[in-house]
């Protein structure tokens, strides 16, 4: 199974986010659940797939989880709720037509709001009541500004809002990425980290990524110190500026030593997570 780089979920559990309830919208083959499961242990998980169990994998990474789980099958989720054409391709299935060449099948399918869904469904309905850290992911081949519109004020319940993003037209007719920008910044959403990307074969063009967002009022927004040198305690700071200033040209990094040991004691722990 493809495993989803974690960088982004480590350093987002190392600045203090630990969702109680992540929501899963495009689950697919279960890469990315797979993987956030692995960083964030404690939460439950609730998974949405457009598609029928039968037509996907998933099967193959859930007998390697241990964490609490929701499966929601052929559910497509979106703006409205009304009958839509489907471009069924693998992973690749969406309202949104591939650019691809590759055979697809259209069909009808019924599309849900997010908010209606919620409404009706109790488990989910009570995900979403108390105040607790969410998590949101949404990879739905370009429709996932059409789900965050059919969420209306159930996006407020979300701090972390991870979602793939276009830079070039891989869905016909779908959002790019300034579109999402603008979108998110006018939702109280901005733009935090970066996830995994994915280059185009013929030319190694980056056509989609995955763009971490955090709610404006978000504690991971919080004013910090910008360097590690800021936060030296006295006498360290004002010894590690001289030093500077004595070796001139000479690259300060390599020629402290031992200073910089002294200063910024980093764990092998913090090493590790860092990328």
């Amino acid at each position: 199974m493809y495993k989803e780089d974690i960088g982004h979920l480590l350093r987002l559990k190392n600045a203090g986010f630990n969702p109680e309830v992540v929501f899963d919208i495009g689950v697919s083959n279960g890469e990315f659940f797979y993987s956030c499961q692995q960083v964030f242990t404690d939460a439950k998980y609730f998974l949405f797939e457009a598609r029928k169990k039968s037509q996907t994998e998933i099967s193959e990474t859930l007998v390697n989880v241990d964490v609490k789980y929701k499966l929601f099958f052929d559910t497509l989720l979106g703006g409205t709720n009304r009958e839509v054409d489907f471009h069924e391709i693998d992973a690749g299935s969406s309202i949104y037509k591939e650019a691809t060449k590759f055979a697809k099948t259209n069909v009808k399918k019924q599309m849900v709001t997010l908010k209606n869904l919620i409404a009706n469904t109790p488990m989910l309905e009570k995900a979403t009541e108390k105040d607790v850290p969410r998590f949101l992911k949404i990879d739905t081949q370009g429709s996932e500004l059409q789900i965050l519109a059919g969420m209306e004020e159930y996006i407020e319940k979300f701090e972390v809002v991870q979602l793939e993003v276009a830079l070039l037209e891989y869905n016909l007719g779908a959002p790019l990425v300034a579109d999402v920008m603008q979108y998110m910044d006018r939702t109280g959403f901005a733009l935090y980290d970066i996830g995994p990307f994915y280059r185009r074969e013929t030319d190694f063009a980056i056509f989609h990524m995955d763009f971490v967002f955090v709610a404006k009022r978000s504690k991971l927004r919080d004013k910090k110190a910008f360097w590690h040198m800021e936060n030296c305690v006295p006498g360290i700071k004002e010894s590690l500026e001289e030093a500077v200033e004595g070796y001139g040209t000479v690259d300060p990094i390599n020629a402290m030593g031992g200073w910089i040991s002294a200063a910024f004691p980093i764990s092998e722990t913090r090493v590790k997570n860092e990328y």
